[in-house]
């Protein structure tokens, strides 16, 4: 009876062996490392590479790496433990992902806005607001105009030219060819003004897109801070709506293609650190957690670059760390 234990158990360590090595060859360390942090949290460090990192960020990639071992630091050294392991080839890559969200945070910085975290700072936002979005009322209202005029002598033209195609110049006499003439040399001006009309317009709603794009800028700094403070303010709208209702700074994923952690935005050297110890925090399988100090709060709106009393609780809970 003991024997036949003995066989079984080590029938089933020979073929869970086999198993691992099969998953491995077929589907990488990927899907190694779920298996192994799903029975044993924090049991085995997390290989993790250096992605892409994309050079308008401004960072070099030994900036953003050395910013990530600050991050990883963050967490090993709360849990006394090797949680994380650069690898070439580790399973989760690390990437800056350069779009609308670092694009708003560097336009504001190019029309001069200096976002300070305090009320104050909430008040200068909303008189840059007030100045922009009178701008953008008398712009839009100017571009409309243009517009308006503009498809008014375009019908015109279009009519003129369809008359002028529908007759039949065979059998003009001479007056009536001088006649045509000037009717022809007219209309080939008109269509020589629509076009730098219309070349006028295409530039005026560039820069009406341009001065859309910084009042939304505005409008996602305006309503951020007004949550990081607690301000009792209405929430702003964007115009158009054209830039998503969320700024997420940065995002873990994790499925079948693999492991991932991207970061789209951030302000500052802090920031960064931030948004990468919360996401490092996922990549542990820590959930959010209340206190908006924390780091992993749902929003990256404090500048401690300490772990809370939460983060430490949520940090134990997973890891079964004992003190």
């Amino acid at each position: 009876m003991k024997t036949a234990k003995v066989i079984s158990v080590t029938l089933f360590i020979v073929l869970f062996g086999i198993a691992i090595y099969f998953i491995s060859a077929h589907f990488g360390r990927t899907v190694i490392e779920e298996i192994l942090g799903y029975f044993s949290p924090c049991a085995y460090p997390i290989t993790y590479r250096i992605g892409s990192v994309d050079s308008r960020f401004g960072i070099s990639e030994k900036e953003f790496e050395n910013t990530i071992e600050k991050a990883v630091l963050i967490w090993e050294e709360a849990a006394h433990k090797n949680l994380f392991e650069l690898q070439n080839n580790g399973a989760l890559a690390i990437n800056l992902v350069y779009d609308y969200r670092q694009e708003a945070t560097e336009r504001l910085e190019n029309i001069g806005v200096i976002i300070n975290n305090s009320q104050e700072g909430y008040a200068d936002l909303e008189k840059k607001y007030e100045s922009v979005i009178t701008e953008y009322g008398w712009r839009k209202t100017e571009l409309d105009q243009l517009v308006s005029n503009y498809n008014e002598r375009k019908k015109s033209y279009e009519l003129d030219v369809t008359r002028w195609n529908s007759r039949d110049t065979r059998l003009t006499n001479k007056n009536e060819q001088g006649t045509l003439r000037q009717e022809f040399e007219r209309l080939n001006n008109e269509k020589s003004r629509l076009l730098a009309d219309a070349d006028i317009i295409e530039k005026k709603q560039k820069e009406l897109n341009e001065l859309v794009n910084n009042i939304n800028a505005l409008v996602d700094a305006m309503n951020n801070l007004a949550r990081e403070l607690n301000l009792s303010v209405s929430t702003y709208n964007k115009i158009g709506e054209t830039r998503g209702q969320e700024f997420q700074e940065g995002v873990y994923k994790s499925n079948v293609t693999g492991k991932e952690i991207d970061i789209y935005e951030f302000d500052s050297p802090t920031r960064l650190l931030r948004v990468l110890t919360h996401e490092f925090g996922h990549a542990l399988g820590l959930p959010h957690v209340d206190n908006p100090k924390a780091i992993m709060y749902e929003l990256n709106q404090a500048m401690n670059e300490k772990l809370a009393p939460e983060d430490l609780i949520a940090l134990k809970n997973r890891c079964g760390i004992h003190e």
